[in-house]
């Protein structure tokens, strides 16, 4: 992850009073954030995980879930 995309991906997101990062850009139907990551669409909460641990790729098996339940946060705090 460079520093200018998580600076792009930063001002797609604005703070909440519940702590949640809500995610201001493109949202698929259920209410996820998109992001476009190297010029494929990605989920936005998983590219703000991915931003948080430095770039590295979701282990095959594995899912980034949302412990406030909130879909289109996006706060690398509230993911797991």
């Amino acid at each position: 992850m460079t520093e200018s995309l998580a600076k792009r991906f930063e001002l797609k997101a604005t703070k909440e009073e519940s702590g949640c990062l809500k995610w201001t850009g493109a949202l698929n139907t259920n209410g996820y954030g998109r992001f476009k990551l190297c010029g494929v669409g990605i989920d936005a909460h998983v590219a703000s995980w991915r931003i948080a641990n430095k770039g590295i790729a979701v282990p095959i098996g594995f899912v980034v879930m949302h412990s406030c339940d909130n879909p289109s946060c996006v706060n690398h705090e509230h993911l797991r």
